[in-house]
């Protein structure tokens, strides 16, 4: 059954394999389309709907930055972002209609987050062919005409989201890290907002069934449970200072991190896809692409034989004679996809330069 959230009240549990919907739209005016979408959405499984409609709009202890900042935690998390215009059922003195709505629709599809848009205007909402003009010719988002429309859109979104994993590679997200943040020169202005940039870029980019070897550094462990994905960690030079200050070895520390939410956790690893050899389940991979890889933190190319994805340099050099820097600074802050690695290995592997990269 499909899980409803309704603000103000917060998810307890892991994101990773449910797929989050946000309900934007007008409220006030408005008829509960909201109750009405969520009931229509309820027979699927690992479906989180969050619907910032309150239980009753009128509370008397209406707390406004709550909600705004209620709201702005579950847009980051949606994995799917609703936006339904029906028809005004009720005039709002002093109020213009679905005034807040048109905001967050030019606020989340103009920072091109790559999130899933479902938007459906009723013909009698006002500007209509405005927004959806714009919509359709410059952002390239069909705009649904009716309700019955945006369900069924709704529906082929999840579908497609839950259909097939792919694999994403990243590194040194250093969550929670002042340090890191000054160091690094991140182009974010508190700890607060880079961690949700982070966030953001990682659920717009990776579904819940998605593969992610996250290569070490990976910072505060809570950030798991807002994250799509099945989350493998190499170790980097961060979690092994804290293995060795807690004084246990890699084995306790092994089940430490799993319990955490790590899907698995190694020293370094292997992907040998092509043979019997396979660490992960590779799912839905063309065997014919030869995708033998070694991960490892820091930038040592450690098995000369493979292809070598590291972190630990936050870009200082991208790219080397043997591999490439996953880490987030040199990759617009999100995780990497095999078919874009496999680009840099071919162009690295036939035209590399020593005049230009040593």
């Amino acid at each position: 059954m499909t899980k409803i959230i309704t603000s103000p009240e917060k998810f307890e549990g892991k994101k990773s394999k449910n797929t989050f919907i946000f309900l934007g739209g007008p409220i006030q005016g408005a008829p509960n389309w909201q109750n009405k979408i969520s009931n229509d959405l309820k027979e699927y499984n690992n479906v989180i709907i969050t619907n910032p409609r309150r239980k009753s709009l009128h509370e008397e202890k209406f707390d406004f930055n709550e909600q705004v900042e209620w709201e702005t935690k579950y847009l980051n998390l949606a994995d799917i972002i609703v936006f339904w215009l029906p028809k005004e059922e009720e005039i709002i003195e002093g109020r213009v209609y679905g005034q807040t709505t048109r905001f967050e629709i030019g606020e989340w599809i103009g920072k091109n987050s790559g999130k899933k848009f479902v938007v459906g205007i009723d013909k009698d909402f006002p500007m209509k062919r405005y927004i959806k003009t714009r919509l359709e010719n410059h952002f390239n988002i069909k705009v649904q005409d009716t309700y019955e429309q945006v369900l069924n859109e709704i529906k082929n979104e999840i579908k497609k989201i839950n259909v097939n994993s792919e694999l994403y590679f990243t590194s040194d997200t250093h969550f929670g890290s002042k340090r890191t943040l000054e160091l690094s020169k991140r182009p974010f202005s508190s700890i607060e907002e880079m961690d949700n940039k982070l966030m953001l870029n990682w659920n717009s980019t990776i579904k819940p069934n998605d593969i992610v070897f996250h290569l070490g550094d990976f910072g505060d462990y809570s950030m798991i449970d807002k994250l799509n994905g099945n989350i493998y960690l190499i170790l980097g030079n961060y979690e092994i200072e804290e293995m060795t200050k807690e004084k246990i070895d890699f084995k306790e520390y092994k089940q430490s991190m799993i319990k955490k939410g790590f899907k698995n956790v190694y020293e370094n690893l292997k992907i040998l896809s092509n043979n019997n050899e396979k660490i992960v389940p590779l799912r839905n991979f063309n065997p014919d692409i030869n995708i033998d890889l070694f991960l490892t933190h820091e930038p040592l190319n450690a098995d000369k034989k493979l292809f070598t994805l590291f972190g630990h340099i936050h870009c200082r050099q991208m790219i080397k004679r043997y591999g490439l820097d996953v880490g987030v600074d040199g990759h617009h802050f999100k995780p990497i996809s095999i078919k874009d690695v496999m680009f840099y290995k071919e162009a690295i592997e036939k035209f590399y330069d020593d005049n230009v990269f040593e």
